[in-house]
């Protein structure tokens, strides 16, 4: 039941009906404490923080990712989705101006790609690393720290090549051009 209404709440925020889909969200985090899935918790939080998040609430999306990242504590079933839980804290983090964390979790989220959610035999695309790196070379970027900048956009570019996705790319590619030329 709850997989449907994960897809009904997915569906409600595709089709910009908020409303509903935090409604269905909450059903699902409600449901998912009453019967102990932690996980399943967790999912329902990080919708949350998305449909704050797509609203431009970002108090409130960092509230949310926060909320699911203190559940992943003690709970290491899925280190893939904990590291995307910090990726996206850290880049709401950036947008609040909230530098030091920021740092701090865009940081975490790239230790956990690249070495303890490969140990712990989870597969790790190359999409997930391309969007690893690139809000640390945002962030880098928005801190003038241009050579390490210029680091995390040529990983990410990398990547993205790899996962063949352009838009991607093409990103990259502007952002490593236009701090070379400055």
């Amino acid at each position: 039941m709850q997989d449907t209404l994960f897809t009904q709440a997915w569906e409600a925020r595709v089709q910009g009906d908020f409303s509903q889909a935090e409604q269905l969200a909450e059903t699902i985090l409600t449901s998912a404490d009453e019967n102990a899935q932690p996980f399943k918790a967790i999912k329902a939080m990080k919708l949350l923080a998305n449909l704050a998040r797509d609203q431009g609430n970002l108090v409130q999306a960092r509230l949310y990712y926060k909320k699911a990242l203190d559940r992943h504590e003690g709970f290491s079933e899925n280190c893939l989705s904990k590291a995307h839980t910090l990726r996206h804290l850290g880049s709401v983090c950036t947008a609040l101006e909230d530098w030091e964390q920021a740092e701090s979790y865009l940081r975490e989220a790239i230790d956990l790609y690249e070495t303890r959610c490969g140990q712990a035999c989870e597969a790790v695309s190359e999409l997930d690393m391309a969007n690893a790196y690139r809000p640390l070379a945002i962030f880098m970027s928005q801190r003038g720290r241009k050579e390490e900048a210029i680091i995390w956009w040529e990983k990410a570019t990398e990547y993205y090549v790899k996962a063949g996705i352009a838009m991607g790319q093409e990103e990259g590619e502007e952002a490593l051009q236009q701090l070379r030329a400055s």
